[in-house]
């Protein structure tokens, strides 16, 4: 699903649409060897998150964040995986 956008949005059936209950997206990546050559701080970034929201790295919980579409980072140097794949 791209993001931004609603899940509501992507669909036609009634249920979905109405649910306000947890969701999540996950997304699995390396880090740019660039960031880590450089020893700078890695922060993941969060334009627009409505409500609540639970932040994970690898399993890890990381921050919970409350707050009607702010955005949001933290700071996730420490629990970065630097030489395998991330989620």
């Amino acid at each position: 699903m791209a993001v931004p956008s609603s899940y509501q949005d992507l669909v036609e059936d009634r249920e979905t649409m109405d649910n306000w209950g947890w969701v999540w997206y996950d997304k699995q990546f390396f880090p740019p060897k660039r960031w880590l050559d450089d020893k700078r701080k890695i922060k993941l970034r969060f334009s627009s998150v409505r409500l609540n929201c639970a932040v994970y790295l690898n399993g890890v919980s990381i921050v919970n964040h409350t707050g009607g579409q702010l955005p949001f980072e933290v700071d996730v140097t420490n629990n970065l995986n630097k030489d395998k794949l991330n989620l």
